[in-house]
């Protein structure tokens, strides 16, 4: 007796979508964030760092919303 499958095709799709919003939700803060550290530890400032994963975390999701917001 054999099982009917799943749909796995619908569902793969899915979650590789979510994986790549949790990737660009993570890379933006990270990278500006890092950028930002390294400009305060070059400039002896403080406020940088905080200006770098703000402006990451708004561009990643202006890209999210570029990407899979609109139809």
């Amino acid at each position: 007796m054999s099982y009917p499958e799943p749909e796995v095709e619908g569902m793969a799709r899915q979650t590789d979508v979510g994986y790549a919003v949790i990737g660009y939700l993570l890379a933006g803060p990270l990278t500006f964030g890092l950028i930002g550290l390294l400009l305060d530890w070059w400039l002896d400032t403080r406020f940088l760092l905080p200006v770098g994963v703000l402006a990451g975390m708004g561009l990643s999701m202006y890209s999210i919303w570029l990407r899979y917001g609109r139809s």
